[in-house]
């Protein structure tokens, strides 16, 4: 046995991931879609500590049907299926005209939704405005939010014709937020100022605020609007200079709660006071990283299309210098400064960037597509991020001819991504890391890797029955920690665990030729029945039904850690 096994890590030594890579534990091939009947975009997505992720974004109802934009909500299970105890089908929608904006999930798991919306009034619509939905934990609206679940904003006179809407191809303009205090944000563009409406936990509207900016009325405006950990809005978009003839230019201001703009804001480089100079087309996203800088992401001078790119600047909103490339980090990604951009910043601060692009291939064009590639904190191309021959990392063609509007970060690093897919309400998830050793129980010898030619043979030997040398010879890696006797006691609480942490199979039992098998493929990067045939144990009356492949891959990450896969 232990020939074949060593066969095995020989044939399969190239097939590990790397980050980046899609997660073949959730949905088909880590994509998921929903209600291709539909057609639909998403335009958020927020993990759950439960392992489930809601998904917000806008369904179009098919047929002939009137106002057939509808806000709509789904819930995932950890494995992408569609959690049918939420709204019975596992999506909610709401019954009258509306966009999505954002979604976020209160402590007490309803589920809050910012959005657009054509108020019914006496069975007729009227002008859209600005609205927030909530939802109870079992996907209905919540009635205690406020008579019939929906909160609307009742407009002052500078708001007519706000351009909170969507322009073209699903492009945002304005954004949602969920306080610390439970009351919620929807923030956009009000002619030439940022203007938002709060609402309180219990859905009345606290207040209307008008914030006074240079910001473009136009087709751009007010593109994102994020918060700080202070509380204050930052606001990136189109900003015009001073007449007599003003010229628009990407910018990204910082107010406080009361809507005064911040004019000590942005170091000593400015366009105007407290708006940092940029040197970019366009501004399209905002985030923060760990260490509270903000992260400016949109579209930057390239040929023969401008290319996607991001700036980073510190809390006071000065240019951060310490970026390798210098101030401005370019993307090989081509773009529109129309587009949607989407950027993140992971737990140790890499930075993700992501939209929809031109690639060029042999002297061609091809586009567009959803794109996304990852720098280190320090600008450097992070070339450990998935990428192909064709498209080296730090860069990946996430779905082809999709439209990628977010990027969130799950807890245990995970990558998820919003947007249109396939035509349909989309999310995708990717793996993320790389991973310490330390974050796996796996890690048999306790070393600083994860091999399954030293840690799932060392298992895999152990239920074997092997001791001392017999377990240990050529199966211990580098910088190795536990002696032989350390790791059979290790593998031994494992074993003995009431959780049955070696019964990967789900059978009952902890076997060499089913389990050590599964370890050992799962490891080596294995899913589907590549992973399975020929390694399962069988049922029993006490254990009547087995995990299915994915179900194995999913137990070994939640039992043991997502460092444990490749």
């Amino acid at each position: 046995m232990l020939i074949a096994l060593a066969s095995v890590l020989v044939a399969m030594s190239a097939s590990f991931a790397a980050p980046g890579d899609a997660d073949s534990t959730f949905g088909v091939n880590g994509l998921v879609s929903i209600d291709e009947e539909f057609g639909a975009y998403g335009v958020a997505s927020v993990p759950t500590g439960g392992g489930k992720t809601y998904l917000a974004g806008t369904c179009v109802l098919a047929g002939g049907a009137s106002e057939r934009d509808r806000v709509c909500v789904s819930r995932l299970l950890e494995n992408g299926q569609l959690d049918v105890s939420f709204a019975s089908t596992g999506t909610a929608m709401l019954p009258f005209s509306s966009h999505a904006i954002g979604i976020a999930v209160r402590p007490s798991s309803k589920v809050v939704v910012g959005g657009i919306c054509r108020r019914p009034d006496n069975n007729q619509m009227v002008q859209e405005t600005l609205c927030v939905a909530q939802f109870d934990a079992s996907g209905h609206l919540d009635d205690s939010f406020t008579p019939g679940g929906v909160a609307f904003a009742e407009l002052p006179a500078y708001y007519t014709r706000p351009s909170f809407g969507y322009s073209g191809a699903y492009r945002r303009r304005a954004s949602f937020m969920l306080q610390s205090d439970g009351n919620s944000v929807v923030a956009g563009s009000c002619g030439g100022a940022l203007c938002f409406v709060e609402f309180s936990a219990t859905g009345s509207v606290l207040r209307n605020g008008l914030f006074t900016a240079n910001f473009s009325g136009g087709a751009q405006g007010v593109r994102r609007v994020i918060q700080d950990s202070a509380g204050n809005f930052i606001a990136a978009g189109t900003c015009l200079t001073a007449e007599p003839n003003p010229t628009g230019f990407a910018c990204v201001a910082r107010y406080a709660q009361d809507g005064s703009q911040d004019l000590d804001w942005g170091g000593g480089t400015t366009v105007y006071p407290g708006v940092p100079t940029l040197g970019m087309l366009s501004v399209i996203s905002l985030s923060i990283d760990q260490l509270g800088r903000i992260l400016v992401a949109g579209s930057c001078p390239g040929y023969p299309f401008d290319v996607m790119c991001y700036r980073r600047l510190l809390a006071n909103g000065s240019i951060d210098n310490a970026l390798s490339s210098g101030q401005i980090v370019v993307s090989s990604f081509s773009t529109s400064n129309n587009d949607e951009v989407a950027i993140a910043a992971d737990s140790e601060n890499r930075i993700l960037l992501g939209g929809p692009c031109f690639l060029r291939s042999r002297g061609s064009i091809i586009g567009p597509e959803a794109c996304l590639g990852r720098w280190l904190a320090n600008g450097e191309k992070d070339v450990r991020f998935a990428g192909t021959s064709e498209f080296p990392g730090p860069y990946r063609v996430v779905a082809r001819s999709n439209t990628l509007m977010d990027i969130f970060l799950q807890q245990n690093g995970k990558i998820l991504l919003t947007g249109r897919i396939e035509n349909a309400l989309g999310v995708m998830r990717l793996k993320g890391g790389p991973y310490p050793a330390s974050a796996c129980t796996l890690n048999a010898d306790a070393n600083n890797a994860i091999a399954a030619s030293s840690d799932a043979m060392l298992v895999t030997r152990y239920l074997l029955g092997f001791q001392g040398d017999a377990l240990t010879l050529g199966a211990i890696g580098q910088n190795a920690t536990r002696t032989a006797d350390e790791i059979v006691t290790y593998l031994d609480s494992l074993k003995n665990d009431p959780a049955r942490k070696l019964d990967l199979d789900g059978d009952g039992l902890s076997l060499a030729m089913t389990d050590g098998l599964l370890m050992l493929r799962a490891m080596l990067g294995l899913s589907g029945d590549a992973l399975t045939q020929g390694a399962m144990g069988q049922p029993s009356a006490a254990f009547p039904t087995l995990r299915t492949s994915k179900q194995i891959l999913q137990w070994i990450e939640a039992t043991h850690g997502v460092a444990c896969l490749p």
